[in-house]
């Protein structure tokens, strides 16, 4: 057989999860918090008329997101959630924002992002016509303008930067993934390092009814940028995924690239590379796949706390048909997770999701009609003399007289099988061959490269390995094969 690995490229029918990455500081999707903002956040402060809840309306990922409200009735109106954390000198944070309605009049401007040591360090604000990023230098305040228009109804990323030096002091902004502002050598460090992140509706200037959205939210000492969970599950690295806390519910699913084969089918893997946190019973997980627009679901996997680790479940025909998979179902297949074993405040991180697609190319290596899967370093063939050798003694010196009859050919195939019960192993089976003695058809069909018609062989040896771990559900078994040319 041969394999065909396929990662996330797109996300899929449910994206419940948080992102993460190792040098996030906190990150809140708004899945698991409610309208006090303690479970994630710190709280929050609403002034008399205003408002700030979780709502699910309108989420940019997931099923919630944060939803702040001000009745307009007069200025200093305040609606927002704030997160202390451990005093840091850098600082990278990131939300999505959704203005509903009410955008500032001529002059006026609210504040929507703060981050604050013991007094604001920097502070975005919102004004008619512009993005204006304050920030201090030297114990005073300056701002950088950026001139586009903010409009209703539309999800902007935003992605604020600060650094906190005596001389070296950095501050910058992106929207929407492009840089819009970056400053240096600045004296930055008046309110010492930062400690407090501020989202929603901070101050405002405008006596106007207002109501904005905010969603995926990210503190971290690194760059974050988007939030595709499909980039942060392909990547092939344990330093960045996704990640549920405290949740059974919550589902993660993503499409997969896709193949063009149209060899058959004999079976599909699904991998999640998952590390979790808790204390007794463990943290587990089930593997979800989503076909025929149905939901699937793998056993209870328990999830290791020291290290992320691979889990697995294969499946040789597609679950909803009963039929060999086709590759239009794999095409469209979409492979997630749910927690499915969870207590409060544990965590389970998963930072890898992909499968493996096991398929048999017509032709290829054959014995007696069984097809071999050679590994990569691939056949080796050979051609052995056949003649007799005779020792003489001729004209006072040693001599030896050769008559060759013609040449015999030899192979060497090194094989695997991916968790084929012993029984109904071709290993066993060429094993028991060679006991018989008897010849066997060989033949091979690469192609332009190498043709070996229906030839029989003796199989001169047949030497089995495999890694520690036999009683495994998913293992591969080598095999290296020793044939020669039958008479």
């Amino acid at each position: 057989m041969t394999e065909l690995t396929l990662r996330p490229n797109a996300d899929g029918q449910y994206a419940q999860w948080s992102e993460w990455q190792a040098t996030d500081i906190f990150a809140s999707g708004l899945e698991i918090e409610d309208d006090t903002f303690t479970v994630e956040w710190t709280g929050k402060t609403v002034t008399s008329g205003e408002a700030a809840s979780v709502i699910t309306a309108d989420p940019h990922h997931g099923s919630k997101h944060a939803n702040f409200q001000c009745d307009g009735s007069g200025t200093g109106e305040q609606a927002y959630a704030y997160k202390t954390f451990a005093g840091q000198a850098i600082v990278y944070a990131r939300m999505y924002v959704k203005f509903k309605s009410g955008l500032p009049g001529a002059t006026q401007y609210f504040t929507i992002m703060v981050l604050r040591g013991t007094g604001n360090i920097l502070w975005l604000q919102v004004m008619p016509d512009r993005w204006k990023l304050n920030y201090r230098n030297a114990g005073a305040t300056e701002s950088t303008d950026v001139m586009e228009t903010p409009t209703l109804d539309t999800w902007y990323m935003i992605e604020v930067y600060a650094k906190v030096h005596a001389t070296g002091g950095e501050y910058g902004l992106w929207i929407d993934g492009v840089q819009k502002v970056f400053v240096t050598g600045k004296d930055s460090d008046e309110y010492g390092n930062i400690t407090d992140l501020r989202v929603g509706y901070t101050y405002t200037s405008w006596q106007g009814g207002r109501q904005e959205y905010i969603d995926c939210v990210i503190v971290s000492d690194s760059q974050i940028g988007d939030d595709e969970h499909y980039g942060r599950t392909s990547d092939q690295s344990d330093n960045t995924g996704l990640r549920v806390v405290g949740s059974t519910t919550l589902k993660e699913l993503l499409n997969l690239e896709n193949a063009s084969q149209t060899e058959t089918i004999n079976s599909v893997t699904a991998y999640v590379r998952a590390k979790a946190s808790g204390s007794d019973p463990p943290e587990q997980l089930k593997i979800l796949w989503r076909t025929h627009s149905t939901d699937y679901e793998s056993g209870d996997l328990s999830v290791s706390r020291t290290a992320f680790t691979d889990h697995s479940e294969q499946k040789t025909t597609n679950p909803n048909t009963g039929s060999a998979w086709t590759w239009d179902e794999i095409n469209a297949l979409q492979i997630g997770a749910r927690a499915s074993a969870l207590a409060s405040g544990e965590t389970i991180w998963v930072s890898e999701l992909w499968i493996v697609v096991y398929y048999t190319i017509a032709g290829g290596v054959m014995i007696d009609g069984k097809i071999l899967d050679v590994e990569g370093g691939g056949i080796i063939e050979g051609e052995e003399v056949v003649g007799t050798f005779v020792d003489k003694w001729q004209n006072a010196s040693y001599a030896k007289e050769a008559k060759i009859f013609g040449t015999i050919r030899l192979w060497t195939l090194p094989c695997y099988e991916n968790n084929v019960a012993w029984t109904n192993s071709a290993a066993k089976y060429l094993q028991d061959k060679a006991k018989d003695g008897n010849a066997v058809s060989f033949s091979i069909d690469e192609g332009n490269l190498h043709q070996v018609t229906s030839t029989n062989v003796y199989i001169l040896g047949v030497a089995v390995r495999y890694g520690r771990g036999a009683k495994a559900s998913q293992f591969v078994r080598f095999f290296t094969l020793k044939l020669q040319e039958a008479p």
